[in-house]
């Protein structure tokens, strides 16, 4: 028999229940509210958890052991060995916390040098101009024009070419943090400092410990 903590002389009353906290497996202690003054559990009583909480000792839960809803059913009451289940969503409280855990940023070659052949150029073809390049504060000529290598490793050498073989423009990233993404900007200007033709050129992309691509695209004027 758990006996209950009353405020009220006929509150304290035994009970042959057991209410135990299945977080804790601890029994918990429960206060009835004799509606009828029975003293004993009977419908239309409320039972009330009493628990710790924090450094106080309060009222937690409050069940009310009511008859069914719709009065034409009869209501089956508990018998000796039942056992009643409740699960709650239970509010946070002071004591409560968060426990995170993180990891450092890595390079898997393995699986870098699968992903070789996503690498790309947008736009291709480069027409005359792309979407997002600064629009020219003159009022005549053109603004910054740029294209961008992306799905890169962290590491690699970029080497492009014309489509004869001659080296227009060597590109270097080197990501180490690994914060600044898979891509790279070029913007069409050459080795010696001038605009490139159009035409189709071919880029050559080494990354040490991974691999290597080639690719190709085109710049139309």
């Amino acid at each position: 028999y758990d006996h209950t903590v009353a405020t009220t002389p006929y509150n304290k009353i035994p009970v042959n229940y057991i209410i135990t906290d299945m977080n804790t497996g601890d029994t918990v202690k429960s206060e009835i509210i004799d509606a009828d003054k029975s003293k004993s559990l009977t419908l239309g009583d409320d039972i009330i958890l009493i628990q710790p909480i924090g450094s106080q000792v309060k009222y937690s839960w409050r069940i009310h052991y009511q008859p069914p809803f719709n009065p034409a059913l009869s209501p089956i009451f508990p018998q000796a060995g039942d056992i009643f289940r409740i699960y709650t969503k239970k509010p946070f409280y002071s004591g409560d916390y968060f426990s995170f855990t993180t990891k450092s940023s890595s390079v898997d070659n393995s699986l870098a040098g699968k992903s070789l052949s996503n690498i790309s150029v947008v736009p291709n073809p480069y027409i005359s101009t792309a979407s997002w390049e600064p629009r020219s504060l003159y009022p005549t000529g053109r603004g910054d024009r740029k294209i961008d290598f992306i799905n890169l490793p962290a590491k690699c050498t970029i080497k492009i070419y014309t489509i004869a073989g001659a080296l227009v423009k060597t590109l270097y990233k080197d990501d180490s943090n690994l914060n600044n993404g898979g891509s790279i900007s070029w913007n069409l200007i050459s080795e010696d400092g001038m605009d490139v033709a159009y035409g189709i050129y071919l880029f050559h992309v080494d990354a040490p410990g991974i691999g290597e691509y080639i690719g190709k695209f085109a710049v139309i004027k």
